[in-house]
């Protein structure tokens, strides 16, 4: 056996050895490293990614109700009131979907928590004055939807305030699962 531990062919054989063996390691590296990353891109998609389109779809609604409040008000015409008010209402049922669908369960932090509390009871004020000015629409009371539209105007810039500072908050989550990645 002394013998054996001297030849060239013991050295081949441990030379071999210690190479699977650095193989090994740097495959289980790599393969952890891939699980991380892995994770992090779906962390960054569930968390981050997917509120931030959430969010804008919301956003987004709110502001296309607000021009087409605005519409009709100026138009003064039940035809104008009947296509906008159909557009509106399925602006509101995104708004309910999208929101729903982030709130709460896609609050991730205290912070972005805060921020949605205070969306979720501005939208509620805004989805009653919205629907409060369509009803005066419908009934030809043109007078009275103006002033509801014009009393929600701040609670309409506020709401799309927030709306704004919680997507950027997810924007921020999702440059950390960056950087982590």
């Amino acid at each position: 056996m002394n013998k054996f531990v001297h030849t060239i062919r013991f050295k081949i054989i441990v030379s071999l050895g210690a190479c699977v063996a650095v193989n090994i390691a740097v495959g289980l590296s790599g393969a952890n490293g891939l699980a991380r990353l892995n994770s992090n891109m779906s962390d960054t998609f569930s968390t981050a990614v997917l509120p931030i389109a959430q969010l804008s779809d919301v956003r987004a609604a709110e502001l296309d109700i607000r021009a087409k409040l605005r519409r009709m008000q100026v138009a003064r015409s039940p035809e104008n009131v009947a296509k906008n008010a159909t557009s509106v209402e399925a602006d509101l049922a995104i708004i309910d979907k999208q929101w729903s669908s982030y709130y709460p369960a896609g609050v991730s932090g205290d912070k972005e928590r805060a921020v949605a509390d205070q969306i979720a009871s501005g939208l509620k004020d805004l989805q009653a004055q919205t629907n409060e000015a369509l009803s005066d629409f419908k009934a030809g009371n043109f007078d009275a939807a103006g002033d509801v539209i014009n009393r929600s105007a701040d609670a309409a810039d506020a709401v799309a305030g927030l709306l704004r500072d919680d997507s950027q908050i997810n924007v921020e989550e999702a440059k950390q699962y960056s950087d982590d990645g």
